[in-house]
């Protein structure tokens, strides 16, 4: 305390100082806070104000340096008592008295009659209105704070507490201040406190901000807090809509503010009218529930903002929902009055064709009613489905008219889905009209009609089949045949999309009904499907895969599919059907995928069936005759392969199958039969019977592939199922599988194995494989002694492998890459391993995901674009010192540094991107002088990006950019070059006007070449760029 000596003599930063040392003081216990009233109580007492003030603000600096615990109770209620007798000394010792006293004020374990003396006290000798925004504010907090901690203490004087409160926040105009007094008032409120008897001058203390209309000043500096129009709005509407007692003053408000010509305020209205819902009643409401709806009807049918018109609708049916359920008595007749009041305004509109606005909002207005509640829609539906039934039956009824009668039918439908009908049909709403509307919607999908009546009676359809009961058995099947109909006569493509859509949801509803009546139809189509022409063969099995929603349609379809896949012999003829219904399998596998049930039913039959199936495949001998010449090297045809499309497609069943499976007997049984099968060349164990004399060793690289692409089989299951399996055949297969990769000559078959074994590294790493893959590989690609082909396989293998360990961190990646950045100065292959860095940081479909249950280590991007990153530029930059006389090819070997740069940059996280900014920019301005269209279009994507996330970093860079994209836009090799140098063309002028208007004639010149360009895209782009520079610099 004897550092006090001087302090009212001390400027503020040593003030402060000296504060935090008491607090420490005090903290430690060498002191107590009465010590130090006790020290500076001459000052306190002083006649001078100014002594009075410097020794208050001392106490509040000190306090607010103090924790909670430095306090006891007996001291917080002398502080508090001194602090209240200062509020009755002169006014400019308010603002510390006050901080003070917020202080305080959070504790909760103050005494009642210390808490009830300061509340006492402030409404007493505090004009709050009189104060600054900061002593304003500092009032509300700690009445916020007295009735958030001691509410039971202070509802003893409740008329007088909130009497006080109504008088210090009356008048505030400050946001910052209204924000904490919106959160008073809503807690006076919801603390308990009874506000009957100032409910009215409660209300107009806050309802007289409604609606709020501010907005932040844009020229805010420092540390200043911004008030936004959302936080008070929400403040606001908590106050208004906290209480019933306010709805002799709320409601009438609501309604003017509805009918005002201020869109936003009609908004504002419609949403607190929304929310006040949550504690009114249809008591509260009754009184002013004609009055609302009248303003809601006018607002829906004459208003012009499709928001309002949405906001209105959902309020109608929350209006009817709350007086539903409030008014639960026989005798209260609310919820029939007002849903009469509707009907009486509605149903006229409707039945004069007034117009088409006027019906459709009407006829929503009473459809929303009829979605709030049972009695609301059965009491509006049985009284609007007539009227809609008779309007249709007008035989000189409009096209538009019917169509919009029809739609409200089927809002209608929807509507009563919602509610449930079924104890008693006989009292359905649609129990007289049902075999009306039945026919008016099978009618109406007959080729004959209109487009948009078939669609809205596709629609129709669909809604009754959610009915429920009330669509009899022979009601269904009529629904079934009209569908089956419609599949087979219909002609507009734009219907089927629709169809597929309701047949699928009948299916979901009905399945016995599907497969009583429309499977047997649709299997005989299907049977013949190798005779149709493909694009109904497609439609067929696009409705087959419609209907297959659930387990039991889902069977009977890959039955039906894999049926009619393995009767077929490939040949020219029938591997366009047979691929057709291998995607028919796939939709249907897929889009079961999360039925675990279904999953379990897939793979017990169609897995090992589609395994013997390809096995079958690569047996047949004259299948080489008719495939491609990659098949077989003596034949010179040329003709596409109608083999691997199809071992594809078989592949993707399986892999989806195999990913979803999490069975560990299913995943272990079909591994333990592939790799047997395949390692022991065993047909029976394939599932292939009879094949005597037939040569199969799918391992040997033999001058056919079909064999050895059957490695495809084994990437599809053993990488991707969930479980790991653990077998001895796994290490035979994974050499077999890497003997392979290295040494087939068949793309397919080494992509195939790579991806494999990539899959199953990365879930287990192997150090001793990874060894060997290193040495063998490393050693094939960097030999030119061995051919091209071969060592592209290589690449492939070590490509494949260190993206596997990419994605779980491994330190064995480095070593891998290296072999990469080797192959950068090789003439052949440099282009390609420059290439490869795309794949490793690309997602695969195949593999290597998180569907695949690969291991994914969080931002392994980051982790290994920090380790390449150095050895890129300092690769770039040994053959940017080159000596170009020397080394002609030295530009294809920077190209190749630039390219594994700008497909790495292209998949980073932009966070990544700009803290290497500094560094990259000037490879990517060098890489703009490169030919290679693929580099340049992932190098302007990439400045173009950066052009509008970091632009400050491209300003030194500006002239020579400019320079360049205006000499890419006429680029002749590649058209996405141009686009994408326009693009950044456009872009560029949202830097700084002073850096880039010294350009603006010469870009705007330069751009005019470009708008004879022969391709459109390049046009258009040429016009955007060229219009954002003519508008440079022009205000």
């Amino acid at each position: 305390m004897d550092s006090l000596d001087g302090y009212f003599e001390l400027d503020e930063s040593s003030a402060v100082k000296i504060a935090k040392n008491v607090a420490s003081s005090i903290y430690s216990g060498k002191h107590t806070i009465l010590q130090l009233m006790e020290k500076v109580h001459g000052q306190l007492t002083d006649k001078d104000s100014e002594k009075r003030l410097k020794s208050l603000q001392l106490i509040a600096k000190v306090l607010s340096y103090l924790k909670e615990s430095c306090l006891t109770p007996n001291q917080c209620s002398v502080l508090i008592e001194f602090l209240c007798c200062k509020l009755e000394d002169h006014f400019s010792l308010h603002p510390p008295t006050l901080n003070a006293l917020l202080i305080l004020s959070s504790r909760t374990d103050l005494e009642e009659a210390i808490v009830e003396k300061l509340s006492r006290t402030i409404f007493k000798e505090v004009h709050t209105q009189s104060y600054m925004q900061s002593e304003r504010f500092a009032v509300f907090e700690i009445l916020t704070n007295l009735v958030d901690g001691y509410f039971n203490v202070l509802k003893k004087h409740g008329d007088d507490f909130v009497y006080g409160t109504i008088t210090a926040v009356d008048g505030e105009q400050d946001p910052r201040n209204l924000l904490k007094v919106f959160d008073l008032m809503h807690s006076v409120i919801k603390g308990g406190f009874n506000v009957t008897k100032f409910a009215e001058e409660f209300f107009d203390v806050v309802g007289c901000y409604f609606p709020i209309d501010f907005e932040p000043p844009s020229n805010l500096t420092g540390n200043k807090t911004v008030v936004t129009n959302a936080q008070l709005v929400t403040g606001l509407r908590k106050v208004l809509t906290s209480s019933p007692v306010f709805a002799p003053y709320f409601f009438p408000l609501m309604i003017e503010k509805i009918e005002s010509d201020v869109s936003a305020a009609k908004i504002d209205a419609l949403e607190t009218l929304r929310a006040s819902l949550k504690v009114h009643s249809a008591v509260t409401l009754n009184p002013y529930l004609k009055s609302i709806w009248l303003c809601l009807h006018r607002e829906a049918v004459e208003g012009v903002s499709k928001d309002n018109e949405e906001l209105t609708l959902d309020l109608i049916k929350d209006i009817v929902f709350t007086i539903s359920k409030s008014s639960r008595s026989r005798h209260d007749k609310t919820v029939e009055n007002f849903l009469r009041d509707m009907m009486q305004i509605c149903l006229p509109c409707i039945t004069k064709n007034l117009s088409e606005k006027k019906v459709w909002s009407s006829g929503r207005l009473l459809i929303s009613a009829a979605e709030a509640s049972h009695f609301s829609c059965g009491k509006i539906v049985s009284s609007l489905m007539p009227v809609l039934l008779k309007l249709l039956d007008n035989s000189q009824v409009m096209i538009a008219e019917k169509r919009l009668a029809m739609e409200l039918i089927v809002c209608c439908l929807k509507a009563i889905s919602m509610h449930n009908f079924d104890e008693d049909v006989s009292s359905h709403p649609i129990a007289e009209t049902k075999q009306t509307i039945l026919e008016l919607f099978c009618k109406s999908t007959s080729s004959k009609e209109f487009l948009h009546l078939r669609t809205v009676a596709l629609a129709g359809i669909a809604a009754l089949c959610n009915l429920g009961m009330i669509i009899s058995p022979e009601d269904q099947v009529t629904v079934a045949y009209t569908l089956v109909s419609c599949l087979q006569y219909e002609t507009d493509n734009m219907i089927f999309k629709d169809l597929f859509i309701t047949m699928g949801f009948m299916s979901s509803k009905w399945p016995d009904i599907v497969l009583s009546h429309v499977m047997p139809v649709l299997k005989e189509i299907v049977s013949k499907i190798h005779d149709c022409k493909e694009i109904a063969a497609k439609r067929y099995l696009d409705a087959l895969c419609s209907v297959s929603v659930n387990l039991e349609v889902s069977t009977v379809s890959c039955d039906l599919l894999l049926n009619n896949i393995t009767e077929k012999i490939i040949d020219e003829k029938t591997a366009s059907p047979v691929l057709l219904c291998l995607d028919g399998i796939c939709t249907v596998v897929k889009q079961n995928s999360e039925n675990s049930e279904c999953v379990s039913c897939f793979f017990d039959a169609l897995v090992l069936p589609l395994v013997t199936y390809c096995v079958k495949l690569s047996l047949l001998s004259n299948l080489p005759q008719q495939c491609c010449m990659t098949c077989n090297d003596m034949d010179p045809s040329t003709k596409e392969c109608i083999t691997w499309p199809i071992m594809e497609k078989v592949c993707e069943i399986i892999r989806t199958v195999s990913q979803k499976t999490a069975s560990k007997d299913r995943s272990d049984r079909i591994c333990e039969i592939l790799s047997s099968g395949l390692v022991n060349s065993d047909l029976e164990k394939l599932g292939v019977s009879g094949a005597v004399g037939v040569s199969f060793d799918p391992f040997h690289n033999t001058i056919l592939p079909l064999q050895t692409r059957l490695v495809t089989l084994l990437m599809s299951t053993l990488p991707v199922l969930a479980h790991d399996w653990e077998d001895p055949t796994l290490s035979i297969l994974m050499k077999n599988m890497i003997t392979l990769a290295l040494e087939s000559s068949d793309q397919h078959t080494y992509v195939s194995a790579s991806k494999c074994v990539a899959g199953l590294l990365n879930k287990k790493p192997n150090e001793d494989l990874l060894s060997r893959i290193y040495e063998e590989g490393s050693k094939c690609v960097l030999s030119s002694d061995i051919d091209v082909e071969k060592r592209t396989a290589a690449i492939c293998l070590i490509v494949w492998i260190l993206k596997a360990l990419v994605l779980r961190c491994h330190a064995y990646s480095m070593k891998y890459c290296e072999v990469l950045f080797q192959l950068f100065d090789d003439e052949r292959l440099g282009k390609m391993a420059a290439d490869s860095f795309d794949i490793i940081y690309r997602t695969t479909a195949e593999i290597l995901n998180e569907s695949c249950h690969s291991r994914i280590r969080l931002m392994h991007k980051q982790w290994f674009f920090q380790l390449v990153l150095p050895r890129l530029k300092e690769g770039f930059q040994i053959m940017t010192n080159h000596d170009m006389d020397i080394d002609d090819n030295c530009q294809n070997k920077k190209a190749n540094y630039l390219t594994a740069l700008s497909h790495l940059l292209r998949h980073l996280p932009q966070q990544v991107l700009h803290q290497h900014l500094s560094s990259l920019l000037p490879l990517l301005v060098k890489s703009l002088s490169s030919e290679e269209g693929p580099l340049l279009v992932s190098v302007l994507s990439t400045l173009h990006n950066l052009m509008q996330d970091a632009e400050s970093s491209l300003l030194p860079h500006v002239s020579m950019l400019i320079e360049r994209f205006a000499q890419l836009a006429t680029f002749a090799g590649d058209m996405r070059v141009r686009v994408q140098a326009l693009k950044c063309i456009g872009v560029i002028t949202i830097l700084p006007t002073d850096v880039v208007l010294p350009y603006k004639r010469r870009v705007i010149r330069e751009l005019s070449a470009c708008l004879d360009d022969k391709k459109r895209l390049v046009r258009k782009e040429a016009v955007t760029a060229r219009t954002e520079w003519c508008l440079l610099g022009d205000v």
